[in-house]
């Protein structure tokens, strides 16, 4: 589904609706949303080139050390 259509699906909901799909949302934007989400790609591995590239950069001696401060 793209987004036209999916702007095109939300003129067409009641105002209940609308709120619930709204709060909807936010809740896949907050924060929380966010750490449970990285939880699941985590756990089945979604996030495991990251670790493959970092070991690729440590190998290569190209790593980094994580900025201070952030």
């Amino acid at each position: 589904m793209s987004l036209a259509e999916i702007k095109d699906a939300v003129t067409g909901l009641s105002r209940e609706e609308l709120a619930e799909l709204t709060a909807f949302i936010l809740e896949q934007d907050s924060p929380d949303g966010w750490d449970e989400q990285m939880e699941r790609d985590a756990a089945v591995g979604k996030l495991d080139f990251l670790i493959h590239e970092a070991e690729r950069a440590r190998q290569e001696g190209t790593l980094r050390d994580w900025p201070q401060g952030t």
